[in-house]
């Protein structure tokens, strides 16, 4: 069992299928955040210094706040359709680490049990 978590952790950083579910269920973090960045308020805070010569300095200071009501029903759609893409991702990555442990399991028993029936040395002296 101990080998099998050893093959299992060396599995996990070279199979190209579990690296394809990561990155997939990365990207969907991302398109998942940006949609949600799209859904709320943008408030924008903004400073500046002004250096007028031989007055005195002027502090100029501002605060926006913008929405847009009539692009936050579909967005709220394609957020929810981003989280789905995001859930799916996750079960697939799931269901390929689940698949992978299987395989090795099933593979090392093979090994073992074909390690089991080969005689101990065939060279005789």
């Amino acid at each position: 069992m101990a080998r099998c978590r050893e093959v299992l952790e060396a599995l996990r950083g070279l199979s190209p299928e579990l690296k394809d579910a990561r990155l997939a269920v990365a990207r969907g973090r991302v398109r998942g955040g940006a949609r949600a960045q799209g859904l709320q308020s943008r408030f924008q805070r903004q400073r500046a210094y002004m250096n007028r010569g031989g007055l005195d300095p002027m502090w100029l200071a501002g605060v926006a706040a913008s929405s847009c009501p009539c692009t936050a029903s579909g967005s709220r759609g394609q957020w929810r359709e981003a989280e789905a893409r995001l859930r799916e991702s996750e079960r697939r990555c799931e269901a390929v680490e689940l698949q992978l442990r299987f395989r090795t399991q099933e593979r090392l028993a093979q090994l073992e049990a074909a390690a089991g029936d080969r005689p101990a040395s065939s060279t005789a002296a």
